[in-house]
């Protein structure tokens, strides 16, 4: 006689997920959830827009206008050391971008 426990088929599902949303974060895809990565499977083709780009998930700077007339460079070195030390997206986004200047 062989008795089974149908628990381990409904956790085996979620850490399949899980572990598949955590595997594609860390190449840089962001899957907003279990909905979306199921839906994956369906798409047949992508469409994107004229410069064929995709969102990446990451804020990047696209221009920088200061409105009292300070030089670009001297305006994001000064927001770049404020936000150093900030683990926030938008401020990790600025001190890159003063690097990279």
């Amino acid at each position: 006689m062989i008795i089974a426990c149908p628990c381990a088929l409904v956790l085996s599902t979620p850490v399949a997920v899980f572990s598949a949303i955590g595997n594609a974060t860390s190449h840089g895809i962001v899957i907003k959830g279990a909905k979306y990565l199921e839906e994956i499977g369906k798409i047949k083709a992508i469409a994107m827009d004229k410069t064929r780009t995709l969102t990446k998930g990451e804020p990047q700077i696209s221009d920088i206008i200061s409105l009292n007339g300070t030089d670009e460079n001297t305006f994001l070195a000064c927001i770049a050391g404020m936000e150093q030390y900030s683990e926030h997206p938008i401020a990790r986004c600025v001190v890159q971008e003063a690097q990279k200047r």
